[in-house]
């Protein structure tokens, strides 16, 4: 493993943490990242609540600028397949994926979860959810969005209800189906407000 690849891990395994961002950010100047230095400390400062309007206004600008620039490099790191939808920069970093095939993310789950601090999941197609919830990688699972188009399994709902309460499991939406209806009646039990019905 790299120096960079040991910084990146550091980023994903505390993800809560700008510092680990911040000696990334570090490394990234002083080996010909300059570019992917300034974005990362621009949006840490952004997400500050003290920051002038003035300074704010400057950093949202040159946020967008490095984005128009370096943003389909900086997500061409990460796991790229069909089927697979990266989300947005969140403090330098990718944090959120839209999954529609389920074979590329469950054979790439190391690789999804190594290379960013993935925490937020929306699932728009089948997939079943055991092999992600049974990994070590669900305790970094915030958000776990099931459009109405996911097609999820008892097996997987009793999976998550078998794992609860997970507390880092902040966000649970899932879609009504009457099929499912007994099992989103258990979840919503053991959940509580951290879960919720899509549309409501």
């Amino acid at each position: 493993m790299t120096e960079r690849d040991a910084l990146v891990r550091a980023v994903c395994t505390a993800p809560d943490d700008d510092l680990p961002r911040l000696v990334f950010a570090d490394w990234c100047e002083e080996n010909g990242e300059p570019e992917r230095a300034e974005f990362i400390r621009t949006q840490i400062e952004l997400r500050r609540q003290d920051v002038p309007a003035p300074r704010r206004a400057k950093l949202g600008r040159r946020e967008a600028s490095l984005l128009s620039l370096w943003e389909r490099r900086w997500k061409g790191e990460l796991v790229s397949e069909p089927g697979l939808l990266w989300g947005w920069f969140e403090r330098g970093f990718v944090e959120r994926l839209s999954v529609y095939d389920a074979d590329p993310f469950l054979a790439n789950l190391d690789d999804l979860f190594d290379w960013t601090p993935l925490r937020k999941l929306t699932v728009g197609g089948w997939l079943d959810l055991r092999p992600l919830v049974d990994s070590p990688y669900f305790v970094r699972v915030e958000s776990l969005v099931l459009e109405p188009k996911a097609e999820v399994t008892l097996e997987s709902l009793r999976a998550l209800y078998a794992a609860a309460p997970a507390p880092h499991l902040r966000l649970l939406m899932v879609a009504h189906r009457r099929e499912i209806a007994t099992a989103l009646e258990h979840l919503a039990a053991v959940y509580g407000d951290r879960f919720t019905l899509w549309g409501e």
